[in-house]
């Protein structure tokens, strides 16, 4: 593409020839970026052999010679150590056996007709009692792997002449994944407890991660972004899931659970091995209610992730949290009304994190203030089948069950859990059925004391309780959380 002091015509009497080739891949690349497309671009985007080179720069200077009188002044400069053909062809042989093109053809040739075949269109094929080693014309470029080779034996005898028969497959079942039974066993039990699973896109506008605490630099941006709302992945599924609570509301759902499995990237979890962001498997859950509750969204939430983990055999305990968390996928919560799930039977693993938002989180996307959520890491250990106790089958007692309402007064710093984990532990030395549900807490404003009420549910698989056996374990558990902790029975 010259101009005009650079073009050719009659008075032209010196000319400097170039002959080139360039990587394909390269090519393609800059032409889609800056949208040219030229008959360059449409010649070198085939991927042109290096090994022609220095043929075809001989061929045009003999044509100079021949027609145009001209002669060659200068030598012949190679600024890319172009290599030869010979060179080329070494570093692309390739064996195979005749067995192996005859697995994947259905076919049955003969070493001998592969060879045949091969070198009608100037392959080297040979072979010695062994496999066919098969060396391509320079010019063959596409020629790399063994399956090429099977590929250009099929063309070259026809594709319409190979017999027509179905590959041979085993039937036998196939085991799940893990990973998946673990994701159907989940589905089961959170849709038995009444939550209703959603698919959000896996990329999300750099507002929404803004409006739920989270750090959009931590995220990784998307360079062909599908629209402007789509330009970062997401850091956590809670975004997308917490988006979706206002318009269910406006649609007249004022009570609902809704929950997501899937994965989430950041820029601070990167594989050392291979270098590759990380891809844990996260489940999230929101509850909201825009209708008056009794007691916290906390508690509506405590109970999903109890019948959900109660239901794949996975015993936990909770945990306060000590300080603001780090993690990005925890930024959406208020660390002041939030807890770290933790196995029971396999301690320090953490298993998940249940609590309230942050009101700046509940005023950024409209939520209603009764608002809880909570996360499931299923990467961690204590997902795995060898770590978990399944679902056992326990007959009802015949016995009817005693209940008793408890309220202890304890100091403002005491947390809800720690106060559970007490009564917990106690009861779970007693020979009884328990069962420990919180109620409310209640603090007048300026007191230093706050009221925390559980109910307390008993019962026996051999007999009916008795009053006297009721009140004295109700005492001892009261007496060992005055001990550790300082309560008062109310």
């Amino acid at each position: 593409m010259g101009g005009g002091n650079s073009e050719v015509d009659q008075n032209t009497k010196r000319v400097v020839l170039e002959c080139a080739t360039f990587d394909m891949y390269n090519i393609r690349k800059t032409s889609m970026i800056h949208g040219i497309f030229t008959d360059a671009v449409t010649r070198f985007n085939k991927g042109q052999p290096a090994a022609q080179l220095p043929p075809i720069l001989n061929k045009t200077l003999q044509l100079f010679e021949e027609l145009a009188n001209g002669r060659m002044v200068g030598r012949v400069v190679d600024v890319a150590s172009t290599p030869t053909q010979d060179k080329q062809s070494a570093s692309r042989y390739i064996e195979l056996t005749s067995k192996f093109i005859n697995d994947r053809l259905g076919s049955k040739f003969t070493d001998q007709e592969i060879i045949d075949l091969l070198t009608n269109v100037e392959f080297e094929a040979h072979t010695a009692s062994g496999p066919i080693s098969v060396t391509p014309p320079f010019w063959r470029t596409d020629i790399e792997i063994p399956e090429d080779i099977v590929e250009e034996v099929g063309r070259l005898y026809g594709f319409n002449q190979l017999p027509v028969t179905l590959p041979q497959r085993s039937i036998a079942p196939v085991a799940p994944g893990p990973m998946n039974v673990l994701k159907t066993e989940l589905r089961t039990a959170l849709s038995r407890a009444g939550a209703n699973e959603v698919l959000t896109y896996s990329f999300v506008h750099g507002d929404m991660l803004k409006k739920a605490g989270q750090d959009p630099k931590q995220a990784f941006a998307i360079r062909n972004a599908l629209s402007p709302d789509l330009q970062y992945y997401r850091l956590s599924l809670l975004p997308s899931l917490l988006d979706k609570v206002r318009a269910n509301i406006k649609s007249g759902y004022d009570e609902f659970t809704l929950f997501e499995i899937g994965k989430s990237h950041n820029k601070a979890l990167i594989d050392e091995r291979t270098g590759l962001p990380d891809e844990p498997n996260y489940l999230e859950m929101v509850y909201t209610s825009a209708k008056p509750q009794a007691g916290a969204a906390y508690y509506k939430m405590l109970r999903t992730i109890n019948e959900t983990l109660t239901a794949i055999g996975i015993t936990y305990n909770l945990r306060p949290v000590e300080e603001d968390a780090v993690l990005q996928a925890l930024k959406p919560f208020d660390p002041k009304r939030s807890a770290y799930i933790i196995n029971a039977t396999k301690a320090g693993n953490m298993v998940g994190f249940i609590g309230e938002l942050k009101q700046s989180v509940i005023e950024a996307f409209k939520l209603p203030q009764y608002t809880a959520a909570a996360l499931l890491v299923l990467d961690g250990p204590s997902f795995e089948p060898k770590h978990r106790q399944g679902s056992t089958y326990v007959p009802l007692s015949r016995y009817q069950s005693s209940k008793q309402d408890i309220t202890l007064k304890v100091s403002e710093s005491l947390s809800y859990i720690n106060l559970k984990n007490i009564l917990e532990e106690t009861l779970s030395n007693s020979e009884y059925s328990t069962s420990l549900i919180p109620l409310g807490v209640y603090q007048k404003a300026g007191e230093g004391t706050k009221n925390i009420s559980f109910r307390l549910t008993l019962n026996h698989p051999e007999r009916t309780l008795t009053t006297a056996e009721v009140n004295k374990l109700v005492e001892k558990i009261t007496w060992q959380a005055h001990e550790q902790a300082g309560a008062e029975q109310v």
